[in-house]
């Protein structure tokens, strides 16, 4: 019997999950209890729009969801969890995302998630705790300035990958480039398109 890939939202909706979400033997869907054990994001379960996903060393599996602005946890027992939740916009009184379209996530061997926030321009981190922190980039604002974190620049950053050493690279798509961000934060650009 072929093996049928259900999509990644119906699988997260109706319980199929597990890790693999199904058995490679026979394709019968495996049974999970599926629960959130935080404040429930505006899309408590049905994802709006997963763009990236990753595993850690645990089995834990990582998903961004770029229209919800939010990253999720499921672990290898199915349990969901919000770890980046929307929060309140210094600037005006309505609902914004902390995280505005991640489209990349990557998770090193301490268990740090690393997220391309590809609306916002930045690379943010967020820690085994939960503490989310730019690691590199200058909030809402776009470029390809190399140099330490805080003055980076990139420009709808999508992919991510990182080392065992610890050092993050970034596909960095409207500058048609990769980055690398070294664990102290500095950025060099490594290759770039060519400039006309």
């Amino acid at each position: 019997m072929p093996v049928r890939l259900l999509p990644l939202c119906f699988v997260l909706a109706t319980g199929l999950l597990s890790t693999p979400a199904l058995r490679a033997a026979d394709a019968t869907p495996a049974k999970a209890s599926v629960s959130v054990t935080a404040k429930p994001s505006p899309f408590p379960i049905a994802l709006a729009s997963p763009r990236a996903i990753t595993v850690d060393p645990g089995g834990n599996l990582y998903v961004a969801d770029a229209e919800g602005g939010t990253v999720h946890r499921i672990t290898p027992a199915g349990v969901v969890t919000t770890i980046a939740l929307q929060v309140a916009n210094n600037k005006d009184a309505k609902p914004a995302p902390a995280l505005a379209g991640p489209r990349g996530l990557a998770v090193d061997q301490a268990g740090n998630i690393y997220v391309a926030d590809t609306d916002n321009n930045l690379i943010r981190k967020i820690t085994p705790a939960g503490v989310l922190t730019t690691l590199a980039g200058v909030p809402g604002s776009s470029g390809a300035d190399d140099g330490p974190g805080a003055t980076a620049r990139f420009a709808a950053p999508r992919g991510l990958a990182v080392d065992a050493a610890g050092n993050v690279f970034v596909a960095d798509s409207d500058n048609g480039s990769i980055r690398k961000i070294t664990p102290d934060g500095t950025v060099t650009t490594m290759t770039a398109a060519p400039k006309p």
